[in-house]
């Protein structure tokens, strides 16, 4: 679907020194339109009988990436209706106000680009299991 979220980790943990902004996204009830609210989403619901969801660490969102593909830059096979940036759960050291990103539409990941501030919204995908 179209629903977008902002960055948001209140744990503390892998923050990169900010929580992010809660619930700046456009998502179905108004109220989940964060990263960590709609993680918290999916595993309540236990997507795929499993609730152990979680944002995908940088490297493990760029490993998808098919540098050798046009737009999108991903097998559309595996994963159909990809669209533009997807947030990862890394937080960029440099400044605690951005997070790393990855395009499928260039096949790059975006750093310290305005859009990649962490109270921009963007596309999720989750990943399941140990980093």
């Amino acid at each position: 679907k179209d629903h977008t979220y902002t960055w948001y980790n209140s744990t503390g943990i892998n923050d990169g020194g900010s929580a992010g902004t809660a619930n700046g996204g456009s998502c179905v009830d108004g109220t989940t339109c964060d990263t960590e609210k709609f993680v918290t989403a999916v595993n309540a619901g236990g997507l795929c009988g499993s609730t152990d969801w979680r944002l995908p660490s940088l490297p493990e969102l760029q490993s998808i990436v098919n540098r050798n593909s046009n737009q999108p830059t991903i097998d559309t096979a595996y994963f159909p209706n990809t669209t533009f940036v997807y947030w990862s759960s890394s937080p960029i050291a440099k400044d605690s106000s951005y997070a790393w990103d990855v395009s499928f539409v260039y096949g790059n990941n975006i750093y310290m680009h305005i859009n990649s501030r962490r109270d921009n919204d963007k596309y999720v995908r989750l990943v399941r299991g140990g980093q």
